[in-house]
């Protein structure tokens, strides 16, 4: 063992002696200014060499900022207008045109002539016979309609198709808008049960507009009266309508099914009924069940505390009664009770 150890520490100072003798060229090695050592691979060219680069096809040019560019808006051009042809041809319209009382001088007679590039339209009027005619026209698919503005309308529009040369009578029976007011209800879908809840009932009279056509207005100021069986009225039952000529009720329904109520309408000196129904009245819906909470669970809940009170009520005696009788209610465990003790003490006896 010394002899290992004394050879050990002979290898020691051997290197240490190595080290120190060859520190200076170590250090030069790092730090003397030399020229590197030339390195060279037989067969192998390291000189660099120039590759000839076509120029580029394509030019980088810098995009503009836009960020400080007005937007200029883009307005489409007008479409050009298409004149469709009415004159120059050889078919004729001719008529008479009479009202409720006789022949209407002064009524506009409209003549529109439809074609697929579009349509033109020309008008005349009646002479105080209630005539009129119109000629060189050409042919085609005309419609002819004919009014006196917010007085009398001719209903719907009349289509004809000329043939060049055609003649054709047009006899027309105007007609006034009808007094029958326009009553509606605007209310819900449905209703429960001894809730109140508000309707309103709309009025407007049929008019004659400018351009012959018939349109409801509405009736402000009429007064609206309503009466219903089988719903209670919570608000006053006669109401005067507003400028929409909506007036509003305030109703309870008190029995199921769809009840109705009667209107009626007072426009100036004349009265008009109506019936109207009313939304179905059903049941209020149940409550929402309790968050995390349901039937199952509260019958689960309360079983362990009816077994418990059961085996309290019944004694040491209805134990035993119901282990051996199998009994499973708590009435069947205190009668199971009651009757075991004599059992048990005739038993013993």
């Amino acid at each position: 063992m010394r002899l290992l150890k004394l050879l050990l520490f002979v290898a020691l100072v051997a290197a240490v002696t190595t080290m120190w003798l060859e520190r200076d060229r170590v250090v030069s090695a790092y730090t003397d200014e030399s020229e590197p050592i030339e390195f060279r691979l037989d067969g192998i060219d390291l000189t660099s060499a120039k590759t000839p680069v076509e120029p580029s096809p394509f030019v980088l040019v810098a995009s503009p900022d836009l960020r400080t560019e007005q937007v200029v808006p883009v307005v489409a051009a007008p479409a050009e207008a298409i004149d469709v042809e009415l004159g120059g041809g050889e078919a004729a319209f001719n008529g008479t045109v009479v009202g409720p009382t006789g022949p209407v001088g002064g009524a506009v007679v409209r003549l529109e002539r439809h074609t697929t590039e579009g349509i033109a339209s020309v008008q005349t009027t009646t002479d105080a016979l209630g005539t009129w005619s119109a000629t060189g026209l050409v042919g085609g698919r005309w419609r002819v309609r004919t009014y006196v503005p917010n007085l009398y309308t001719s209903g719907p529009s009349q289509i004809f198709f000329l043939a060049n040369g055609d003649e054709v009578e047009v006899n027309t029976t105007l007609t006034a808008p009808s007094e029958v007011p326009v009553v509606e209800l605007v209310g819900h879908a449905s209703t429960y049960i001894n809730q109140s809840y508000t309707y309103a009932v709309t009025v407007g009279v049929p008019r004659v507009d400018e351009e012959g056509r018939v349109v409801v207005v509405p009736a402000a100021g009429a007064r609206v009266s309503v009466l219903s069986t089988n719903s209670s009225l919570t608000s006053a039952n006669v109401v005067s309508a507003d400028s929409g000529g909506a007036a509003r009720f305030n109703l309870t329904c008190q029995s199921f099914g769809t009840p109705s109520m009667s209107v009626s309408v007072q426009i100036g000196t004349t009265t008009h009924s109506t019936r109207l129904t009313l939304a179905p009245c059903v049941a209020l819906p149940p409550p929402p069940p309790v968050d995390g909470l349901n039937v199952d669970d509260v019958d689960e809940a309360e079983a362990p505390g009816a077994e418990d009170e059961s085996t309290d009520d019944a004694g040491p005696g209805a134990n035993d009664g119901t282990a051996s009788d199998g009994a499973g209610t708590s009435g069947g465990a205190n009668d199971a009770g009651d009757s075991a003790d004599p059992v048990d003490e005739e038993g013993t006896g």
